[in-house]
């Protein structure tokens, strides 16, 4: 316990809960002595993981936390070795996309009108960043790094990294007017940046700041992530063209965009089996 407590008063708030999480479970479970662990106490440790059931991704987090949690002991003179600094684990990563779980038309349109209760002078950008997920599907890094240049009011586009156009939705027009025109000026320091969308200090919005503005004191909870593959699997079961949507999407390859029609064949296998179990 000495270590967990030193740890803590060292290193504890610089992890996120995750990372907490699956130190103090390493340290509660790990049937070895934790200082003098080996390269196979580590390796017997993540089987037992991989044992209980827990996916690639997860196996791959618990390790990362391990890692760290040793780092830490060498820098607090706790240890000499760490014993898994060079461990790297080839678990396939389960990429597919659960489009059972992805969100309506019905429910992204839910999202465009959702109420803002943001201040005053955020409510339009975030009026807009919702529009920009829901009808473009950018990626959050693609979000936070457009230009007041991309927009193109009067031919009604919108620019990716230079190179890839998208149509804005005539929805878009005037929101994007007022805000380029009034509201993003308001916000401090605007005159600084070509930024589009900007914190309330007039700064480079975070991550963070995005799913602030959409899900700000609301109960339901939407992600960009699983906004932007919900518009990309709602575009393929419209019966869109494969090779319009991977454009659409900026997928550098087509079996990208390929996993969710396989992924709708998942789907209807799953329901199907829901109403028709076979004895």
């Amino acid at each position: 316990m000495e270590l967990l407590t030193q740890w803590e008063k060292q290193y504890h708030k610089k992890v996120g809960n995750t990372y907490k999480h699956n130190i103090k479970q390493f340290i509660g479970t790990a049937n070895f002595d934790i200082q003098n662990a080996s390269y196979s106490d580590i390796i017997n440790y993540i089987s037992l993981l991989r044992n209980s059931g827990l996916s690639s991704r997860n196996l791959k987090n618990h390790l990362c936390a391990i890692k760290f949690y040793y780092n830490c002991l060498l820098a607090l003179g706790y240890i000499k070795h760490h014993p898994c600094k060079t461990l790297l684990l080839q678990d396939k990563t389960d990429k597919t996309i659960a489009t059972e779980t992805l969100f309506t038309p019905e429910e992204l349109n839910e999202l465009l009108i959702r109420e803002d209760k943001a201040i005053p002078q955020l409510k339009l950008r975030n009026t807009i960043i919702r529009q920009l997920l829901v009808y473009q599907g950018l990626t959050v890094k693609e979000l936070i790094a457009l230009t007041v240049a991309d927009i193109d009011l009067e031919n009604c586009t919108l620019t990716i990294k230079n190179s890839r156009v998208l149509e804005l939705h005539p929805k878009q027009l005037l929101p994007l007017q007022k805000y380029l025109t009034t509201d993003r000026k308001k916000i401090k320091n605007s005159t600084k940046t070509e930024l589009l969308l900007l914190s309330k200090s007039g700064n480079k919005i975070l991550t963070v700041t995005i799913n602030d503005a959409i899900n700000y004191k609301a109960t339901k909870k939407f992600t960009p992530q699983k906004i932007r593959q919900s518009v990309i699997a709602n575009l393929l079961k419209n019966g869109h063209d494969l090779r319009k949507v991977q454009l659409f999407a900026g997928h550098r390859y087509i079996s990208s965009t390929e996993q969710y029609i396989t992924s709708q064949f998942t789907e209807l296998r799953s329901e199907l089996e829901k109403k028709h179990p076979l004895s």
